[in-house]
């Protein structure tokens, strides 16, 4: 009987917290018809990759980048490499890609990346040197304006256009 009662007890437990889950779902669920998967795959994404390396080899990793620099921003939308110097974990290459295609065109340039034979050599010489790899995908939200709405800003930095602060009317 004890055995029932706790049964009843995460039965319950269960049903509230799909219930709130679903709850969750709905506020936060695109007015669409698009699927969230169709949404991020088209929508503009930046990834950001982090590579701890190991602390004796940062210097022959940073020398063998720069001097590859060419076959990366060739082939990889790159906008962003850099290491920090405070306020971070030290010891790590930070880079940042822009796909305006989304995961999608994310996916085509990587495998054409990985098809190239300079890429393939670049990795392979500075593999050693990396001990763990993180990449984060941000989604551009509805509300970052676009390339051509920026261009609606006058030199002061002042929108000129009909919407608030660049934001997007929608």
């Amino acid at each position: 009987q004890e055995s029932m009662m706790l049964y009843k007890s995460y039965l319950t437990k269960s049903s509230i917290i799909r219930a709130g889950k679903q709850r969750i779902q709905r506020c936060f669920s695109s007015t669409t018809t698009e699927t969230s998967s169709t949404i991020i795959a088209s929508r503009p994404i930046v990834e950001l990759r982090e590579y701890l390396l190991f602390p004796e080899h940062v210097t022959e990793f940073a020398k063998i980048t720069e001097e590859r620099a060419d076959v990366r921003k060739g082939l990889l939308p790159l906008r962003l490499f850099g290491y920090p110097e405070t306020g971070g974990v030290l010891n790590n290459a930070t880079h940042a890609y822009y796909y305006p295609g989304g995961m999608d065109d994310r996916e085509k340039l990587r495998n054409i990346a990985w098809q190239n034979p300079a890429w393939l050599e670049y990795v392979n010489e500075v593999k050693h040197c990396v001990f763990q790899q993180k990449s984060t995908i941000f989604v551009e939200a509805p509300l970052v304006y676009s390339s051509e709405e920026a261009e609606d800003h006058d030199n002061n930095g002042n929108n000129s256009s009909s919407s608030i602060l660049g934001l997007k009317n929608e």
